[in-house]
């Protein structure tokens, strides 16, 4: 008996140790896997002289900055500019000029140059190429042209160059020569258009006419000589097939604006036109016509437009037919409404829903491991305890 009891002692505790080798084993490999993966960094040295590198070659291009220059490259030809100005708020124009050289000393022939300037919002300007090492004079005149309005410069300009460098600027004009600046070196052109003092009506109904109301108001910048204000003017146009017309007069030297408006009749049909026409005066001089409010709306005419629309009752209704009377919905005696249907409350079934499997709560495998270790054990602990009190009583 006292073999056996040593025997299936150390079987318990055999069976004990190696489930406790294989618990501490599970447990590790549970534990690595829930570890993050380990980023392997590159030498700290490779990356700060890279990063080094890098912000040098920025740095460098940064603060890498072109001298300036005042004068012109070497390569570049020598040039002269040909200056314009313009005023009286007309749009942008393109205006052409002539450039005669002549050299200080006899050489080759050269031939005029004629330059073009389109202006914007009343500037420009043009470069003229002068021949290599150019020593002389530069003769500028503006290319008189016949566009509607426009004034053009009769100066004429000299330019003295030596070396292809402008050393002075002379004008030409009614009093002789004259040596003057580099600001005061432009063609002035001024656009003056006489004004269209004439409104026009269309209706576009040739089979209605009528006649219309038309109001002329003048506010002018300063009182007129006799220190009143100028009073306003009325206008009328009666239509011939929908159109018509009528001149009307402005003061002479005339400084504000005039607004032309139209009244509103109340003849049946008729819808009257509520633009407000601005003619614009600076300086006595015509400065254009826009709509109230809308100043960039340059306009050449003035024109007020109506519309005609018969009534229903001017119209008439078609021959032979009467007037449509509204259905109205006539319910029978004899027809019984039907009695709403009674509702019956319906007894509510709950319906209970299974708890999933995941989410009962559940031993995990290293409870379960320490479990069955300490059952382990006790069972080596109570056979241990069993085969000593044998061989104690044996004695």
């Amino acid at each position: 008996m006292k073999g056996k009891t040593k025997k299936l002692f150390a079987v318990i505790l055999a069976l004990a140790m190696i489930f406790t080798t294989f618990t501490a084993m599970a447990y590790d490999d549970e534990v690595a896997s829930e570890k993050p993966s380990e980023i392997v960094n590159e030498p700290p040295g490779e990356i700060e002289a890279e990063n080094k590198t890098e912000n040098a070659g920025e740095i460098e291009a940064e603060v890498t900055i072109a001298p300036l220059s005042t004068s012109r490259a070497v390569d570049e030809p020598a040039t002269i500019p040909v200056r314009k100005m313009t005023s009286g708020g007309a749009p942008n124009a393109t205006f052409n000029f002539v450039v005669e050289l002549t050299w200080d000393v006899n050489r080759s022939y050269v031939p005029p140059k004629q330059v073009s300037i389109t202006t914007n919002y009343g500037h420009g300007e043009a470069l003229v190429d002068l021949p290599d090492g150019f020593s002389g004079e530069a003769r500028i005149v503006e290319v008189k042209g016949d566009e509607p309005g426009w004034t053009y410069d009769d100066k004429v300009f000299i330019l003295k160059i030596r070396n292809g460098e402008v050393t002075q600027y002379w004008e030409h004009g009614a009093s002789g020569i004259e040596v003057i600046d580099y600001t005061d070196y432009y063609f002035y052109n001024v656009y003056k258009r006489e004004p269209n003092l004439v409104i026009y009506k269309d209706t576009g109904n040739p089979g209605h006419n009528s006649t219309f109301e038309f109001l002329v108001e003048f506010k002018s910048t300063v009182n007129r000589a006799e220190g009143s204000p100028i009073p306003p003017e009325t206008y009328y146009i009666t239509t011939e097939e929908g159109k018509g017309s009528v001149p009307f007069t402005v003061p002479e030297r005339f400084d504000g604006e005039v607004f032309i408006s139209e009244v509103e009749g109340n003849a049946p049909g008729w819808t009257y036109d509520d633009k407000v026409y601005v003619m614009n005066f600076i300086g006595w001089t015509y400065n254009g016509t826009f709509l109230e409010g809308e100043p960039n709306s340059r306009l050449e005419a003035i024109v007020f437009n109506n519309k005609y629309t018969p009534s229903p009752a001017a119209q008439g209704s078609p021959r032979g037919s009467s007037p449509t009377r509204p259905v109205q919905n006539v319910i029978p005696d004899s027809v019984v409404p039907l009695a709403p249907e009674p509702v019956i409350d319906e007894p509510v079934v709950v319906i209970d829903t299974p708890v999933p499997l995941a989410d009962i709560p559940q031993t995990d495998a290293r409870g379960l491991h320490i479990f069955v270790y300490l059952m382990l054990m006790g069972l080596s602990l109570l056979t241990g305890l069993t085969a000593l009190r044998l061989k104690t009583n044996k004695r």
